[in-house]
């Protein structure tokens, strides 16, 4: 046996005793028996290092080996944490604004539409008549149309809504102003900005004070988060909310930029997948050695997509210092990396909604039946006209019993016999008609189990303090005056495949302290919080278009928004103009195809009174 051979080591032969050997499968499967989706991600768990900003702490770097990417700044994902946890963690996006309203004009214009409004109530078209003067006036308007399609254009791309009384209009930096405002008098009040002089401590050839600050915190330790993550922590203390915004989205765009910069010298289909397989696979290039990051940091630096940046942070080393500049925040804003806050929840794992048409009796019912009963009960009273016995009395009720005989034989000829039921001779039936319908989507309510993996104070500040603040930002009314406030802000909410608004606000807030096996720390904050939020829809009726699908520049509904959740359309899909450009253009097409079906045209057809004429004397179905 092999193993009988002094020259191998035990470890070469247990290493494959329980899978196959490296020589008997091709380069591919030897990677992806190692391969994790932390192999290609630049997210990780450090405050606005995940687009998520509660995400969960990782494990210990020995439980869970973190996989790192060459081009990023990112601290690296753990392989199980990334499959288990992250991947299949469900987020919840949200966007606050303030109400913006449409002029009258504007939605008196917009909101109705005679010619639907004619199908949905009678099953017909508008007459001849109505599509001769439709399209008179659509003439006379001709030299309009360039305005009006530019227009509804210009408000289509710019997300403002033509048929709607009013819309959110997006106020993030207000929203972000407030969290920066809320996190920051936090910290003060825990005592992590730097206060008063009570040593110092010098770094390089500075002398600077020593701030011994409650709970232990000292100046020389403010001063290494600063120097750990630089974009969010300040030198004293203070944390830059607007800076862990946007991070994320910071990390991932240099690092996308990075990745071109590296293929761009690409001449050959091979070196383009060997490029690739070192961009895949760090330490994976020739000799193992891993590439040199401060080049490829130079060359960024070297576009002007950099140009702004600090002169003196283009000479740090990459890994843990980076910093960015102006034009990297400003650039991270232009893809939207602060528009919206993302919360990782509790998985829901079921989802119900459920629809309801109201329905009342007529008020002719009400009427005819009302006065019906009325004289059916004066008729009983008098014991049905039955005046008494004798020669006398039964003369006289038979000629009353004549005269109405009479007047009711002459009603029945000329067409007007159900005049007698307003005697209390019956009572009509007529069919209930519709009142209103309702909506009940997805309960917008969500839990958040806020916790601190240690019981230091800045442990509590960014994994709890922070995810909340954000959230109470969201929810309390808006201060006009020292003692005067408005509404709060309204919110867009988005969870691909479960459920979203396009307006909605935070209706119910409830938070628990102190939650978990050791609530309190030793400076009594809290380990723990859990926090439970939900979301009113503005919106509480769905209706649907009939024989007609999305014009180009229309403007999102309930019920556009509820098929896109049944998609599982994803934030990106359902915000951006263009990506919902090109679903409405896919519509018309299919739209299109509608009037080319033979069967399409065979329903209506059958459906007119022709059509019906020759079903009255055709064999019947087959249906049981």
């Amino acid at each position: 046996m092999a193993i009988d051979n002094p020259n191998i080591k035990d470890i070469e032969w247990v290493r494959q005793m329980f899978m196959l050997p490296k020589s008997a499968i091709d380069d591919i499967d030897n990677k992806r028996r190692t391969y994790s989706s932390a192999n290609t991600k630049y997210t990780d768990t450090t405050l606005g290092g995940n687009f998520a900003i509660n995400s969960p702490p990782q494990y210990t770097r020995h439980a869970d080996l973190k996989q790192g990417t060459q081009y990023s700044v990112s601290k690296g994902m753990g392989r199980y944490y990334s499959e288990a946890m992250d991947d299949n963690g469900v987020n919840v996006h949200m966007r606050f604004g303030l109400a913006e309203y449409n002029s009258l004009t504007t939605f008196f214009t917009n909101f109705y539409d005679t010619e639907a409004a004619s199908l949905a109530r009678t099953g017909e078209s508008t007459g001849a008549l109505y599509k001769l003067g439709a399209f008179a006036g659509a003439v006379l308007t001709i030299p309009l149309v360039p305005f009006v399609l530019v227009g509804r254009a210009y408000r289509f791309f710019t997300g403002k809504p033509y048929s709607k009384y009013y819309y959110l209009k997006p106020a993030m930096p207000l929203y972000w102003g407030a969290v920066n405002t809320m996190v920051n008098s936090i910290a003060i009040n825990m005592g992590l900005v730097a206060a008063r002089d009570i040593d110092s401590y010098t770094v390089g050839d500075d002398e600077i004070p020593e701030a011994v600050l409650a709970g232990g915190i000292t100046g020389g330790e403010i001063e290494a988060f600063s120097k750990i993550l630089p974009d969010i922590f300040k030198s004293n203390g203070t944390i830059d909310i607007f800076a862990v915004a946007n991070r994320a989205d910071r990390i991932s765009y240099r690092e996308n930029m990075l990745q071109i910069l590296e293929l761009s010298s690409v001449s050959s289909t091979e070196e383009l997948g060997t490029k690739a397989d070192q961009i895949l696979n760090v330490g994976s290039t020739a000799g193992g050695d891993r590439p040199n990051l401060k080049d490829y940091i130079g060359r960024y630096h070297a576009t002007k997509l950099a140009q702004g940046a600090d002169e003196d942070r283009e000479k740090q080393d990459p890994i843990g210092t980076w910093e960015s500049g102006f034009a990297d925040f400003f650039n991270a804003e232009l893809r939207d990396g602060s528009q919206w806050i993302t919360l990782k929840v509790n998985a829901d794992r079921t989802i119900n909604e459920s629809f309801s048409n109201s329905v009342t009796e007529s008020d002719i019912a009400q009427k005819i039946n009302g006065m019906s009963s009325s004289a059916k009960s004066t008729r009983f009273s008098v014991a049905d006209g039955n005046i008494g016995d004798g020669v006398i009395a039964g003369a006289v009720e038979g000629i009353v019993g004549g005269v109405k005989d009479v007047i009711s034989g002459v009603s029945s000829g000329i067409g007007l016999s159900g005049l007698a039921a307003l005697g209390g001779s019956a009572f009509v039936d007529i069919p209930k008609h519709w009142d209103s319908s309702t909506a009940n989507l997805p309960a917008a309510s969500y839990t958040l189990e806020l916790r601190a993996p240690y019981g230091n104070k800045m442990s509590i500040f960014t994994n709890i303090y922070v995810p909340l603040a954000m959230l109470l930002a969201g929810t309390l009314p808006i201060s006009t005056g020292k003692q005067s406030f408005t509404s709060p802000f309204l919110l867009e909410l988005f969870s691909k495949g479960r459920n979203q608004t396009r307006m909605g606000m935070i209706d119910s807030l409830s938070i628990t302290r102190g939650t978990g096996n050791i609530g309190w720390s030793i400076d009594t904050l809290p380990l723990g919080i859990d926090v439970t939020f939900s979301v009113v829809d503005m919106s509480s009726v769905m209706h649907m278009p009939l024989n007609e699908g999305a014009g180009l520049f229309d403007d999102d509904s309930a019920y556009t928004d509820y098929l896109a959740v049944l998609g599982g359309l994803s934030l990106h899909d359902q915000v951006y103009p263009w990506e919902k450009f090109k679903r409405n253009l896919s519509g018309i097409f299919v739209e299109f195809d509608k009037y080319t079906s033979p069967a399409y045209h065979a329903s209506n057809f059958a459906a007119a009174l022709p059509g019906r004429i020759l079903s009255a004397v055709a064999k019947t179905t087959t249906r049981a």
